[in-house]
């Protein structure tokens, strides 16, 4: 078995790796390459950075790191690890981690994290051992809200967002893949929304229009419990047929309690744990 970085391999070849090693996973998704390009472009996924085994030349296993700098600290994000189902019981993800992440040290990045769905206690323990430490739960959420109305709330589609503005209207720290930079690496793919509460700019919306999903959502805390984020959330779930999101911090219990007096139903809950050293 051989173990390098993943530079040199090709999209297809990682699209296949990814595709087989989540073949048996909790969640269901296959990717294409083109479905994938955008994971990559998206979670910043620095393959000279990712790390993978490979037996007889064919990728078998890998360990996908997107990467950031954040307020000035270089942070890592595992995009995603997965072995072949014939290839488990091998350690191999720990030898991965052995190979890769000296390499990240020497480069100056020091934080990890990443996410494992809750249940996956044999996942866990193999990221424990490494060192990685539990750090906040989150959930996903989904389903079709009611039209709702409101003469003092108008809903507009727009191209761009103040985004200095608007996070300051969000609870809570985005995971990596909802992270506001994740999201301006591949903004043409989604829809922007800005509500108004008495001409007032008071929330806003960002929606993949084909699935409607939901990337961001926020409303100006000195304008809240008037029906805003409600309008938002029927507005996508209008345009889209359904809402969805992933990966919400499950501390924020208001949050959590309007999404279900909204009529949604909560799905996957995931851990996210981190490594520092």
């Amino acid at each position: 078995m051989e173990i390098i970085t993943l530079q040199s391999i090709s999209l297809s070849s990682l699209t296949s790796a990814f595709n087989r090693g989540f073949s048996d996973y909790a969640i269901k998704f296959q990717f294409t390459d083109e479905d994938f390009q955008k994971k990559i472009i998206s979670e910043n996924i620095i393959q000279e950075y990712s790390v993978g085994a490979f037996e007889h030349g064919e990728l078998i296993a890998f360990i996908l790191h997107g990467l950031e700098d954040i307020d000035g600290q270089k942070r890592v994000f595992n995009a995603g690890t997965g072995v072949a189902p014939e290839y488990r019981g091998q350690r191999i993800v720990e030898k991965l981690y052995n190979h890769i992440l000296p390499v990240l040290k020497n480069k100056g990045y020091r934080d990890h994290q990443l996410e494992v769905l809750d249940g996956n206690d044999k996942a866990e323990k193999i990221y424990a051992k490494v060192g990685f430490l539990r750090s906040r739960r989150v959930i996903s959420f989904n389903g079709t809200v009611a039209p709702y109305s409101d003469t003092n709330i108008e809903i507009k589609e727009v191209r761009s967002l103040d985004w200095t503005v608007v996070k300051t209207f969000c609870n809570v720290e985005p995971t990596w893949q909802n992270s506001f930079n994740a999201i301006q690496r591949t903004i043409d793919h989604y829809t922007i929304v800005e509500a108004y509460y008495k001409n007032e700019f008071a929330g806003f919306a960002i929606y993949d229009p084909k699935t409607g999903r939901l990337r961001q959502f926020g409303v100006k805390k000195e304008c809240r419990s008037k029906g805003i984020g409600k309008s938002l959330f029927a507005y996508v779930s209008g345009k889209a047929g359904q809402v969805s999101f992933t990966n919400y911090d499950m501390s924020d219990y208001n949050s959590i309690a309007f999404f279900t007096s909204l009529g949604l139903k909560s799905g996957n809950e995931l851990i996210e744990m981190r490594l520092h050293y």
